[in-house]
């Protein structure tokens, strides 16, 4: 295995055009922080997207520069990085341009889209189409972290479950600490940035006003002592059993002592359940949803673990 330096130098050796395209391509590629800095995602992206229109054309056209670019990370040792570049998918991709750029961000697209690299949408965060600092920084951590995996074969890509299983890890990844010190997870910095552009992004009086909500956005919300004081008021009834009628309905007195504990209009007239619509409900509700409630002859009682 070769240092960068030897490897350039033996490729310059080889061909010196050559060699400066790689040169050239490593430096655009790591931002100058050498072959450590490479992962499978960026060279992806760069391979397919970046290269391909950014890149001046050279007279030897893009797909030579990723050539270029495969001799030189085959002769450091990274022959898994030289096959991308080298392979037929990047030269269709990259060929794709030459027709349209729209033709070329398509098939970029869809490659990127399949490429186990890409850290997928979760039930926890869809990644933005335009990433902040935080949540670009965030994609190649967890970017990192599949790699990673994947090379230690804790994720084998294409066996059955593995897409559920890299989403798994990229949860962990956003919901982990991170490295930095006093910093939160991944997740809340990406919501922070997220907020802070939404109240900032855009001058003009939408911006004012957003900026006057995001203080409230930000605070913890205050929970009632008892969120749910009509359900425990029913399920209560129901432990020493809730009287019904003889057509199986809740007793007019039951209705009435509803009605006036939570200001349901128990007055004259309004004493039968199906005149008191929370209440038909609140009963639908513990009864057939949750299931907390069964009758029993003409009674309303809590359903046991076998009930």
């Amino acid at each position: 295995m070769m240092t960068e330096a030897e490897a350039l130098q033996t490729l310059a050796r080889e061909d010196p055009a050559v060699a400066e395209d790689a040169k050239a391509a490593l430096r655009w590629l790591t931002s100058g922080s050498g072959l450590g800095a490479i992962s499978l995602l960026r060279l992806q992206e760069f391979l397919w997207y970046v290269l391909p229109t950014s890149w001046p054309a050279p007279a030897t056209g893009h797909a030579a520069v990723a050539r270029a670019l495969a001799r030189l990370l085959t002769l450091a040792g990274m022959e898994r990085y030289g096959d991308v570049c080298a392979s037929a998918e990047t030269e269709r991709i990259i060929a794709a341009y030459s027709c349209a750029h729209d033709e070329g961000i398509a098939a970029y697209s869809k490659a990127l889209a399949a490429s186990h690299a890409a850290p997928p949408d979760t039930d926890l965060l869809a990644w933005s189409s335009a990433m902040g600092r935080e949540e670009r920084a965030a994609y190649d951590a967890c970017a990192a972290a599949i790699e990673l995996a994947v090379a230690a074969g804790d994720l084998r890509v294409g066996v059955s479950g593995w897409k559920t299983k890299r989403a798994g890890l990229v949860e962990r990844w956003l919901t982990r600490p991170t490295e930095e010190p006093g910093t939160d997870t991944w997740l809340s910095r990406i919501s922070a940035e997220r907020i802070d552009e939404w109240a900032h992004g855009h001058p003009g009086e939408r911006a004012q006003m957003a900026r006057r909500v995001v203080p409230r956005l930000l605070e913890p919300p205050v929970l009632p002592g008892e969120p749910l004081p009509t359900l425990r008021w029913l399920l209560q009834h129901a432990d020493a059993g809730l009287r019904l009628t003889a057509r199986h309905y809740i007793a007019p007195a039951l209705v009435a002592e509803a009605g006036g504990m939570f200001g349901w209009g128990g007055g004259a007239g309004r004493h039968q359940e199906l005149d008191v619509y929370p209440l038909r409900t609140l009963r639908a509700m513990a009864q057939h949803e949750m299931g907390a409630v069964r009758r029993s002859g003409k009674q309303l009682v809590l359903r046991g673990p076998a009930g």
